[in-house]
């Protein structure tokens, strides 16, 4: 099936993304990046967002029968995900602040070419 997924930053700070398999994005504030993408089975999407001061983590969930996509965040109230008529929206909200709950790259099982 093809989907246009979209990545949105939806607070007031750059965001750097990395989408395992799609790769790094820079989102400025409020700015959303998208492309279509086909998935024919099951699919697993690791995501990572920094900030200069935190990072932030979730699970994309493409689930081929029945078609469902599933968003689970590894912090809280971090993530958002929106979906209807083969568009899928994943939203971040990550601040610049202090944060108890940090994650890195690493533990997500992401390479990063840095």
């Amino acid at each position: 099936m093809v989907f246009t997924l979209r990545f949105a930053n939806r607070y007031q700070y750059t965001q750097d993304w990395i989408v395992q398999t799609i790769g790094s994005l820079t989102l400025d504030s409020n700015y959303v990046q998208s492309g279509q993408i086909t998935v024919n089975n099951n699919y697993t999407f690791g995501i990572a967002v920094n900030t200069d001061n935190l990072f932030a983590a979730a699970i994309l969930n493409y689930w081929n029968n029945p078609p469902t996509w599933t968003l689970n965040s590894h912090t809280s109230n971090e993530f958002e995900l929106q979906q209807g008529q083969g568009i899928v929206t994943v939203r971040c909200f990550l601040e610049n602040g202090a944060n108890d709950e940090e994650y890195t790259v690493t533990n997500l099982g992401i390479q990063s070419d840095e």
